[in-house]
């Protein structure tokens, strides 16, 4: 981890303190206003020990003179036992003595110092810190009677520094006071109960308490849209629904603002995995929530949302914490987390005070991570976002199909015969998806034509999976598995349709939750990641894409599924659930014995994955396996 500049770090006579910009008070410009009784608020506030270390690190390479005494402490680590606070580091002390103007040094140690830390916050909002015992040991953790030589050294040159050493809390507090005054000037008099408990060591970091007193008399809040009652009028309930949808899109935006930021701070594989399973699964509840199919929940189901999906993102950036963030974006998660982690505290100890989050709230969180963004970390759009597909794996988008002929082809024949017709001398050998695609493209099929457009079909989805599977490195099992599962899904979605007639015009197939096509692909669950109109428009487009979700969902969740119940016939069974419902949904398949739910989806699933396992064609009028349409 990198250390703080020294420059930060007040020790001695160093008068600089570390300015810790943990804007946690943002909650004041985030709607926080109500009726209630003045009551205090105790909230939690975390300073970690990464960030203190660092902070100490600053100095702890540097040697100490004191005449012929020279002492050197290594990086410190500072450890929570017991309640108690210790700061630990290797020291390295020279003892000699003047001698006829020289420096003599006969004696030399190694060891390491144990020192206890009472964390407290003085008037000026520093924190600082009281020395409680100190232990000296050797290097291999015994005593030596040179220690007491060594101790008085330490007590000359290593305590007074430590006593000295300060981390600023004040800053965020002149800073909140900026904003307030600046944004919503009313709302400045609530800062006038601010204050900070004492300190405690906590598990992660020094926790100190936020102490604020809310007045009686703030002014009433926007109440977020309530829960429909059970009868309402039609205008009623879509006025909900357009509120929901509406406060829905604004989390998921800040969703993937944070997760960008954080997917690029972070090279984990296994941190940006679990960030990009937090953004899907929120998806796939946003998306519950607003078809009505989300299970009741107590209050507003999106508020509920967001802040389950803060608890997760705050897990996994704690794990980050641990696993080491560079000095500088560790300043910047610490002010992140803290914000979040106020506004959350308050919305649940004192839901009567209304707090919620407002667009204005969110979007000054959001650019706390990334300050000076020039855009609206808030924008919601559909359009292809390249760096979040190359942040989670994402293979290159394919090129665009070339465009379509003024007057289209006889295609009655069948594929073999479109081809062979006479083409341009010079132009190049057409890749075989994209070629099928287009000889698909806008087609739908009567019931005459369902043998060659099913023959044509298989293909396509043939074709997109080996494509798929090439870079893949699955076991044969799981490819075999992969390779049944692929269209089974399919027809399951969309009976192998991409398109639909529909008063007298061809139009793509969509759900009223917004999948679309011949796969299915959910234009809210994946936007950002597919291009929505190539999903509604270019069949071969929509298969990839379905493609590369199924086989995404049959490596994580499916395979570890499968291997934590040690049966394989949980592989394509989860790996559908997941692509049906998200990474959250891929055992609902099981009871709780972990046995099969006789589930009629599941069922289905299962029985057209055996058929296309053992070769069985597809029914394309019964949407089954089996039988003929000739």
């Amino acid at each position: 981890m990198d250390p703080l500049p020294p420059s930060a770090v007040r020790a001695m006579s160093v008068s600089d303190p570390p300015r810790l910009p943990v804007r946690f008070l943002w909650l004041l410009l985030l709607l926080l206003s109500a009726t209630a009784e003045a009551a205090p608020l105790r909230v939690p506030l975390t300073i970690p020990y990464a960030l203190l270390e660092s902070a100490f690190g600053a100095w702890s390479g540097g040697a100490d003179d004191a005449g012929c005494r020279r002492l050197q402490t290594g990086a410190p680590e500072l450890e929570a036992r017991g309640g108690e606070l210790h700061f630990v580091a290797t020291v390295e002390a020279a003892l000699g003595a003047e001698v006829l103007g020289k420096c003599v040094q006969p004696l030399a140690w190694l060891g390491m110092a144990d020192v206890v830390l009472e964390p407290y916050v003085d008037e000026a909002w520093q924190l600082r810190f009281r020395l409680g015992a100190t232990e000296l040991s050797d290097a291999d953790g015994t005593r030596a009677p040179v220690l007491s030589a060594i101790w008085e050294l330490v007590r000359h040159l290593l305590v007074p520094r430590l006593e000295s050493f300060s981390f600023d809390l004040d800053a965020p507090r002149a800073e909140i006071r900026a904003l307030v005054r600046s944004a919503a000037p009313a709302l400045e008099t609530v800062l006038a109960g601010l204050r900070l408990g004492e300190p405690v060591a906590g598990e992660r970091g020094v926790v100190v308490p936020l102490l604020l007193e809310l007045p009686a008399d703030l002014p009433a809040p926007p109440v977020p849209p309530p829960v429909p009652p059970p009868v309402a009028t039609e205008a009623e309930d879509a006025a909900v629904l357009a509120a929901r949808r509406q406060a829905g899109e604004r989390i998921d935006a800040f969703l993937v603002f944070v997760v960008k930021q954080a997917g690029l701070d972070l090279e984990d594989p296994e941190l940006r995995a679990a960030l990009f399973s937090l953004l899907l699964q929120s998806r796939y509840r946003l998306l519950a929530i607003l078809d009505g199919s989300a299970p009741e929940t107590e209050g507003d189901p999106v508020r509920v949302l967001l802040r389950e999906d803060w608890e997760r993102l705050r897990g996994i950036l704690l794990e980050a914490e641990q696993r080491g963030l560079g000095g500088g974006a560790l300043l910047r998660y610490v002010s992140f987390l803290n914000a979040g982690d106020v506004l959350l505290a308050l919305d649940a100890a004192a839901p009567e005070l209304g707090v919620w989050i407002s667009a204005e709230g969110l979007r000054r969180l959001a650019l706390g991570l990334r300050p000076g963004y020039p855009g609206d970390p808030l924008e919601y759009g559909y359009d292809v976002d390249f760096e979040l597909r190359r942040l989670f794996g994402f293979p290159d988008e394919p090129p665009l199909p070339p465009p379509l002929p003024e007057q289209e082809p006889d295609r009655s024949g069948g594929l073999m015969d479109w081809l062979v017709r006479p083409a341009r001398a010079a132009a190049p050998a057409p890749d075989p998806v994209t070629l099928l695609g287009r000889h698909l493209e806008r087609r739908v099929p009567g019931i005459d034509e369902l043998p060659v457009y099913r023959a044509e079909m298989a293909g396509l989805l043939r074709l997109v999976g080996e494509r798929e599977l090439q870079d893949a490195a699955l076991a044969p099992g799981a490819a075999a598995v992969y390779r049944a599962l692929l269209p089974a899904t399919a027809l399951i979605e969309s009976c192998w349709r991409q398109y639909v007639r529909e008063g007298g015009k061809v139009t793509f197939i969509a759900s009223p939750v917004g999948s679309v096509g011949l796969m299915q692909v959910n234009t809210r669950v994946w936007r950002g990641l597919y291009d929505v109109e190539r999903l509604r428009w270019e069949v071969a487009y929509n298969a990839r894409a379905g493609a590369q979700i199924l086989l995404r969902y049959l490596r994580d969740p499916g395979l570890k599924v499968a291997q934590r119940s040690g049966d394989a016939a949980h592989l394509p069974r989860a790996a559908y659930a997941a692509y049906n419902a998200g990474p959250g949904g891929a055992t609902r398949f099981l009871a709780r014995d972990g046995s099969v739910k006789a589930g009629a989806v599941d069922r289905r699933l299962w029985r057209l994955y055996q058929g296309f396992s053992a070769g069985a064609e597809p029914d394309l009028q019964r949407c089954d396996v089996g039988g003929d349409e000739s």
